[in-house]
């Protein structure tokens, strides 16, 4: 009985839905310093979660790496290493391993990035998202003269375990000096404290990026990274008239069946992960607790 209140408890936790209410009913203070370690590891996440869901458009919004289409064998090997970075999320975090997709326009590297982002969510980890237009308004914050503001744009793009950048080129506008020196100067700073960058860009090769980054800027990105080239058309294109049925078919809702596909989605955390493999050792040999109720 003790150890299904614990980890309904921990699971309520993981979920973000509850507060332990009675934390002295954890015997050890050791237990309880974890429990609280996940439950503000989870919180940060959902808070980064929220708002990439909510800065990226409507479309991107259901794209997940399970509805990620395959067509191609180039197709195929993005979505395989999108699935490994993420399943490995505690591991390139710690050592810093980013991930750079380019190609082509509509090419979907942002259907998997974000993909990736949810799995990384899985794992209590914080991606923030932001792309060209919102780092230029940062950088006229960097350049203003309140140093302060300078530091509090630093602290935003370097605090999360995950920078993730949608396309730094606006319009494929060329990057001003000024936009070059911002732009290594956030990506130098992350990789000094070894935490990764996620890019997805438009260019076709390793040259062309050090064109449009800067060569600094591109080889700190490249550097213990992991890259793939997007080389298929694009997915844009109009549709047909034989694409909308004569008759639509009812919606249905099963509120069960939702629940479970917005924990695939990384909608809402998974219970069953988010924790480091010697962390989950660690919980299984915690002594059950007694509810006060």
């Amino acid at each position: 009985m003790g150890n299904d209140i614990f980890f309904s408890k921990l699971k309520a936790i993981l979920n973000d839905i509850e507060p332990i209410e009675n934390p002295e009913n954890v015997k050890r203070a050791e237990d309880r310093v974890l429990i609280e370690s996940i439950r503000k590891e989870a919180r940060v996440a959902r808070t980064y979660m929220t708002d990439t869901i909510r800065e990226n458009s409507i479309k991107l919004i259901d794209a997940t790496l399970d509805n990620y289409k395959v067509e191609c064998e180039g197709q195929r090997k993005a979505l395989e290493l999108a699935k490994r970075y993420s399943v490995n999320a505690h591991t390139v975090a710690d050592n810093g391993n980013g991930l750079v997709l380019f190609g082509g326009l509509g090419t979907g590297k942002d259907h998997l990035m974000m993909g990736i982002a949810k799995r990384l969510y899985y794992h209590h980890k914080s991606v923030l998202w932001t792309d060209g237009l919102r780092l230029k308004a940062r950088m006229v914050r960097f350049w203003s003269k309140d140093s302060e503001s300078a530091l509090d744009v630093i602290r935003e793009l370097t605090d999360p375990d995950f920078l993730w950048i949608s396309d730094p080129i606006i319009q494929g506008e060329p990057l001003t000096p000024q936009q070059r020196d911002f732009f290594y100067g956030i990506v130098n700073a992350r990789y000094m404290a070894k935490k990764p960058t996620l890019l997805t860009i438009n260019v076709k090769n390793g040259p062309e990026l050090d064109a449009v980054m800067g060569a600094a800027t591109a080889d700190r990105l490249k550097d213990g990274s992991y890259t793939h080239y997007c080389d298929w058309p694009s997915w844009r294109g109009p549709l047909s008239i034989n694409d909308l049925p004569l008759k639509p078919a009812p919606r249905k809702f099963d509120m069960n069946a939702l629940q479970e596909q917005a924990i695939r989605n990384g909608d809402i955390p998974n219970p069953n992960m988010g924790t480091r493999p010697e962390t989950a050792a660690k919980l299984k040999k915690l002594k059950p607790f007694v509810s006060a109720e």
